[in-house]
């Protein structure tokens, strides 16, 4: 369906005030092609840089082979404007090495272990895997961790004190009981923790309202390319002032949940082992992800000489004139089938966009 009058074209031109620039509508129109209703309008948690980020993405894949892909994320759109995630980083995939390709396309499933998805470049067949890196459990326990233990240092804190906390690894609920402890006990200025697990130090705040305690990590704290932390606190008047209770958390990032998605898909490859392949990791949701892989992951590459190399990848960047992706690519220097040489110029940039509203398929 390609219908100008649509209520998702409406609804898009609202949403930009009016303006509809030229080639809003052939965005819209990649959209509207999964949507089967010409009323159909996005839910309010989606905002119109996500319609025309989707459409520039679907506008790249452009394969017949994707027909069944595309059909069978029109419920998901329709109920929450956007693809299921694992389906989604599929579609990204595509889209970033389209313009690189001769062209790209997908491998419907089948009783046999295939590729996602198979691109050609030149006389080059390249066996492409896909996999989404998600947030680990393990991650979101220490962020739950955090808030908990947070709460209760900020009543603490009430009686005019300040807490920083560092934590590696998921407290256990003894631990938390004995860094509470500890903050009740530790005088002005003190500090106290166990080695590679936590530390806890304690200070008064300024007068002016600013911290006056030291927020630089513990000596034996790794280097995190993204740093989860908690601020805030409780306020309360007493006495005809306002009592703040500044408490930061900070904890550490757990990096089986980096290496965890690409080992499981290099142990039980899904490519045929006998050609190029390449492994894609969408890694939106890893903080620091493109940090972590640069300076951990050619390690693991000679373990993996099956793999001719590895692409990671962050989707949902938007910038003033389009959906951007940012990645990082890693050649299997031990692999005995490697990429074209073509296809490394492109790989080696780094950042690839597609425009919003002067955009044409390659």
């Amino acid at each position: 369906m390609t219908d100008h009058d649509s209520a998702l074209t409406r609804w898009c031109v609202d949403q930009l005030e009016g303006v509809a620039p030229a080639g809003l509508q052939r965005l819209l129109d990649r959209v509207l092609t999964v949507i089967d209703s010409k009323d159909w309008v996005p839910p309010p948690s989606v905002n119109v840089w996500d319609i025309l980020s989707l459409g520039a993405v679907l506008a790249r894949v452009d394969h017949p082979s994707f027909r069944s892909i595309l059909a069978s994320i029109s419920p998901s759109i329709v109920r929450s404007g956007w693809p299921e995630i694992d389906t989604w980083a599929e579609l990204s995939t595509a889209a970033l090495l389209r313009p690189w390709f001769d062209e790209v396309m997908a491998i419907p499933p089948s009783d046999h272990r295939t590729p996602d998805l198979r691109g050609v470049v030149g006389t080059s067949s390249i066996e492409i895997e896909v996999v989404h890196g998600h947030q680990k459990e393990e991650q979101r326990l220490r962020g739950r961790a955090a808030a908990t233990v947070h709460g209760r240092l900020a009543r603490l804190a009430l009686q005019t004190k300040e807490f920083v906390l560092f934590f590696l690894d998921t407290l256990s609920d003894r631990e938390v009981e004995l860094i509470l402890q500890r903050a009740s006990e530790l005088p002005l200025g003190g500090a106290a923790g166990v080695h590679e697990r936590w530390q806890l130090r304690v200070s008064s705040p300024n007068p002016q309202g600013t911290s006056a305690i030291e927020t630089t990590p513990p000596s034996w704290w790794p280097r995190q390319y993204a740093q989860p932390v908690q601020f805030g606190g409780f306020f309360q008047i007493a006495q005809g002032r306002v009592e703040r209770s500044p408490v930061q958390v900070q904890w550490g990032l757990s990096t089986r949940a980096y290496i965890n998605p690409l080992q499981r898909k290099a142990d039980r490859p899904q490519a045929s082992a006998s050609g190029i392949s390449l492994l894609a990791l969408d890694a939106t949701e890893l903080p620091g992800a493109l940090g972590w892989y640069k300076d951990n992951l050619p390690g693991h590459l000679s373990l993996w000489d099956h793999v001719s190399g590895v692409l990671v990848f962050n989707t949902g960047i938007l910038v003033p004139d389009g959906y951007q992706w940012k990645y990082q690519f890693f050649a299997n220097p031990i692999s005995p089938h490697p990429l074209p040489a073509h296809l490394l110029q492109y790989l080696g940039l780094g950042r690839d966009l597609a425009q919003f509203f002067d955009f044409a398929p390659p």
